[in-house]
This record gives structure tokens, sequence and C-alpha cells, in this order.
């Protein structure tokens, strides 16, 4: 049995948008911020007010990316073969919580 049609109703909508590689890993640290690895740093971007923060970061390559919106949070891991997990807290100035060495992946 199909469900019950219902005609549309008008209603408001936010849509965010933002335009990375297809290949890059990003994740929200909040409701309105983006993060996203820029070459070996992170860079974190807000949609209400367009403003860019970074956080440099002392790995060569960022390969998987993971944020926790609610604690305001953001790991990444390095590729390699002894790969280094890194927690970030995304205050205002970003601050580093603890790293994570020689396990497999994020």
């Amino acid at each position: 049995m199909a469900p019950p049609q219902r005609l549309a109703t008008e209603g408001l909508a936010a849509f965010r948008a933002v335009h990375v590689p297809l290949s890059t890993p990003f994740a929200f640290t909040s409701p309105s911020v983006v993060c996203y690895p820029v070459g070996s740093n992170l860079c974190l971007h807000s949609l209400e007010d367009g403003t860019t923060r970074y956080i440099p970061s002392p790995v060569y390559s960022i390969s998987r990316l993971c944020a926790d919106p609610a604690g305001a949070l953001v790991a990444f891991c390095e590729n390699g073969t002894s790969p280094r997990v890194s927690v970030y807290k995304t205050d205002n100035p970003p601050r580093l919580l603890y790293t994570l060495s020689d396990i497999a992946e994020l």
C-alpha cells in the first residue's frame, strides 16, 4: 500500500554549500563551520560570515578527518606507515588536545 499523499507546503530551509575537491575529506565542527584540509593545514570556514581560520599541523599529508560538532572537536590522521592522530579543540584560537601515535588509522 502506498503512503498517503500530501500537498507540499511552503516553508523555509537553510542550504549550505562548500566547494572542495571530491577526494578531500571534510566535516562540520559546528552547524555553521566546516573543516577541510588545505595542504598540510586544516581550514575552518564559517558559512555564516565567510571568515576562515587555519590550524597549522606538523604532518605532511592528511588522510582522514572527523569532527564532533557538539564538542567542537576535530581529529585528523596523517598518511604513512606509522600514522599519528591529532585531536584539536576548535576554539578561537584552536588548540591541540592530544596526539595518538602508532595506530592504524582514524
